[in-house]
């Protein structure tokens, strides 16, 4: 009786689990953005653990503020790095763009680099996977500092925005689990970055 009993109440558990959790199988398109901060490793080797602290802190806040100002939503923090959504390119990398203007005034603060992609996702408790969410972790990775890394076929119509200095990149990428890839690098014009 009690191995039934234990069986029905898991099984009554997980249920309930995964309603709570809200598994949304079928996913939907959306844009993942990531913003990390350069060099922080080398940064935290150097600083006392009251610098590290005021600058994870700082860059926290602000995260939160620009990316809820322009009604994006964080997923998650990272160490230092932030992770968060929004509905289209051009908002994702209005965010990315006034988080390295606002970021880059403030002293001894190193700066960002980011990635942004579009595509189809899995939502699961308010986190998000999926391919998306892995290119965009792999484009930070090779964003330069001060800059936004988008996919070449996901932000072609960024190269028409008098507002950003957008560049084709000539290299082709070869990111790990995901392949060759193309991308364009985003900063703010050069007028709005002074």
């Amino acid at each position: 009786l009690e191995t039934t009993l234990l069986y029905v109440w898991r099984r009554h558990l997980l249920a309930a689990l995964g309603r709570r959790l809200n598994v949304d199988e079928e996913g939907g398109d959306e844009v993942i953005g990531f913003v990390d901060l350069s060099g922080f490793s080398r940064v935290s080797k150097k600083a006392t653990s009251t610098q590290i602290a005021a600058i994870i802190e700082t860059f926290e806040t602000v995260a939160f503020d620009v990316i809820s100002a322009h009604e994006g939503r964080v997923v998650k923090l990272i160490g230092d790095e932030v992770m968060f959504v929004t509905d289209d390119v051009d908002t994702a990398v209005d965010v990315c763009i006034e988080l390295i203007t606002r970021l880059g005034a403030i002293d001894n603060m190193p700066p960002v680099h980011c990635g942004i992609v579009s595509g189809p996702t899995i939502e699961v408790g308010g986190d998000v996977f999926g391919p998306t969410v892995n290119l965009a972790a792999r484009l930070t990775g090779v964003a330069r500092p001060g800059t936004v890394a988008v996919p070449r076929d996901v932000g072609a119509h960024l190269l028409e925005r008098d507002d950003l200095d957008v560049r084709r990149v000539r290299r082709i990428y070869d990111l790990k689990g995901v392949g060759r890839t193309s991308i364009l690098a985003v900063r703010p014009a050069r007028d709005q970055a002074a």
